[in-house]
């Protein structure tokens, strides 16, 4: 459940970010999380440094990267004007990161649910 509500902020804060600055002319990536296989997983130490919210919040990263608090998320979007202005989701259908758990959980469920799809 914790994931899936954090998936749920996910896209909320989506919408949040893309009309900010589609107000401002410009249009933004989907999420790029680190460790997905677009950037390392060592740029999550990074988002959290640039944010300065690790004393203020008590986010941090411990060993192997991992963000403390348990299932926290970082990632980035990329920026520009010359990008179209649509929303780009992330999709598990394209995802590269082989070993995500809840691509799992949505292969298993298709298993179970085959005639449904």
């Amino acid at each position: 459940m914790a994931s899936t509500l954090l998936f749920e902020y996910n896209s909320q804060m989506y919408e949040y970010i893309f009309n900010y600055f589609y107000n401002l002319g410009y249009g933004i990536t989907c999420r790029v999380a680190p460790g997905d296989g677009e950037i390392p997983i060592e740029y999550q130490s990074d988002i959290i440094d640039r944010l300065n919210i690790g004393k203020t919040h008590s986010i941090y990263t411990v060993k192997g990267y991992a963000v403390h608090p348990p299932k926290s998320l970082t990632y980035v979007h990329g920026v520009d004007e010359k990008l179209e202005k649509i929303k780009r989701r992330h999709s598990c259908k394209v995802c590269t990161n082989l070993n995500c758990t809840i691509r799992a959980v949505k292969e298993n469920a298709k298993g179970y649910f085959k005639d449904f799809y």
